[in-house]
């Protein structure tokens, strides 16, 4: 019988996935909570919610120059990601195994 915990046990899954695919990013979580502000102040006074609109539309604006500025060649390899995200898997999968190795000891050294 084994002594592992559930979260022992199961493989970790997060909701981010690391391709930008996903619509948890957080990016897409402060761009809701920015027009959700906007709206509200727009209901408050209207003159507050147009200079609030420009502020965002200013924000964003600047925001996409910069990651359109700083966003890789699309014909380059994602080597590096690739390769960052293959080390963290043997990492996970060796603490894992090596956790495993550590209980079944302690289990047959309580046993005997």
């Amino acid at each position: 019988m084994s002594s592992l915990s559930l979260s022992e046990r199961t493989p970790f899954h997060p909701v981010f996935q690391p391709d930008g695919d996903s619509m948890f990013e957080p990016k897409w979580f402060v761009a809701g909570f920015a027009v959700c502000a906007v709206a509200l102040i727009a209901n408050y006074d209207i003159r507050f919610g147009i200079a609030a609109s420009a502020l965002l539309l200013v924000v964003g604006a600047i925001y996409l120059w910069i990651s359109v500025w700083l966003a890789s060649d699309p014909d380059a390899p994602k080597a590096e990601r690739e390769t960052m995200s293959k080390r963290f898997s043997r990492f996970a999968r060796n603490r894992r195994q090596a956790q495993v190795k550590e209980l079944s000891a302690q289990d047959g050294s309580n046993a005997g």
